[in-house]
């Protein structure tokens, strides 16, 4: 690789995480009115008792909760919107992007007749792994924290510059540009989903069995 090539890649490489980073601004600029809501919640929880106060309370701490356990949403929108000059169709398909992604794995997290943890994707059984289940949007499904939004992001992010101008035959022109989207998006979210339930929670039951051993 010539200097040249090696100052564009360089150069390339600075412009994509300078767009990133502008991107995560917009979800976590949120997060400091969120801190105040909850502390708000807080303040008036612990002080005032009466019915009046545990519902105010009550009302401060939900605006704030559901921001706080929905930020892998959130950031896979941001990053949609940053990576696709603020489209809104395709903060669309990132808002199908990532309930296909989440929803999709319900199925494969089973629980025994007791609602005990039991299998993921039916042949990883550790006890431990019950830790990695949890609820994304009322949805149960792994915890795969701002990693799995942020990839949903990205994926569909390209799908959406890649495809959003494709033309299809007079028969079904109907579904040409952004209407054909969802029929790439849909199988890849859900591909992506797989990933997770077969390697992802793999690696982090390793993690979980070495801090066992070491406590």
């Amino acid at each position: 690789m010539t200097k040249q090539n090696t100052t564009s890649f360089k150069s390339q490489i600075m412009e994509f995480l300078q767009k990133f980073g502008r991107g995560l601004m917009l979800p976590i600029s949120i997060l400091p009115f969120a801190g105040l809501l909850l502390g708000i919640g807080g303040a008036i929880g612990s002080n005032i008792h009466s019915e009046a106060g545990v519902v105010i309370a009550g009302i401060f701490n939900g605006m704030s909760n559901v921001i706080f356990s929905n930020l892998p949403f959130l950031f896979c929108i941001a990053v949609v919107i940053t990576f696709t000059g603020e489209s809104g169709s395709a903060a669309l398909m990132g808002i199908i992007g990532y309930l296909v992604f989440t929803s999709s794995q319900t199925v494969f997290i089973n629980f025994d007749e007791t609602g005990g943890f039991k299998n993921i994707f039916w042949f990883h059984n550790q006890s431990g792994l019950s830790s990695l289940v949890g609820y994304n949007l009322g949805i149960r499904s792994l915890q795969t924290s701002l990693f799995g939004g942020i990839l949903i992001g990205f994926l569909v992010a390209w799908i959406y510059n890649k495809f959003k101008y494709i033309q299809l035959p007079n028969l079904i022109s109907f579904f040409s540009g952004t209407r054909f989207l969802p029929f790439l998006i849909i199988p890849a979210a859900f591909t992506t989903a797989l990933g997770f339930l077969i390697f992802d929670h793999g690696l982090d039951w390793q993690f979980i069995d070495l801090v066992q051993k070491q406590c």
